[in-house]
């Protein structure tokens, strides 16, 4: 899978995360806590076709662990239902808070959506990084499908 967001061209995927696979789950040591939501959408990004994804929701909240260059910023790419507005979550790396990621939501019809987050090369400093989405607000909860992590070549 791939994102349909416009990704640079300079850029490599590093790790990726179908949330709602187990095994991908296990694989990034991926937790998410206390879940509100747990199952399957069959959305369309505006313009397109529709297609079934599982995913998971919470107002706690989720983490995953994958392996990084040191001192490369990490661009963060999120596939949502955006019918849940106004998702805001404090973001962490490695235990340091490194901003709030919001997204609106502005699909209501075909509802599914995707953001992008960036993180800073400066709070990228070990080859292993931890990534943490802690809830502070949102129309009901914050809901995951997808995610791509991207550095630089």
């Amino acid at each position: 899978s791939r994102p349909r967001l416009e990704i640079e061209k300079a850029l490599r995927l590093v790790a990726e995360l179908d949330v709602g696979d187990v095994n991908a789950e296990k694989q990034m040591n991926y937790s998410i806590k206390p879940i509100t939501w747990s199952g399957k959408r069959n959305f369309a990004f505006k313009d397109s076709i529709r297609f079934q994804d599982d995913g998971r929701a919470h107002k706690g909240e989720e983490s995953m662990t994958f392996n990084v260059t040191p001192h490369r910023k990490l661009i963060i790419v999120k596939r949502f239902d955006s019918g849940v507005s106004n998702q805001m979550t404090e973001v962490f790396v490695n235990g340091r808070s490194v901003g709030h990621w919001l997204v609106t939501g502005a699909n209501k019809h075909g509802r599914w959506e995707e953001s992008k987050f960036v993180v800073p090369d400066d709070r990228i400093n070990s080859k292993t990084c931890n990534v943490r989405f802690k809830f502070l607000s949102s129309d009901f909860d914050i809901n995951s499908f997808y995610y791509w992590f991207y550095q630089p070549e």
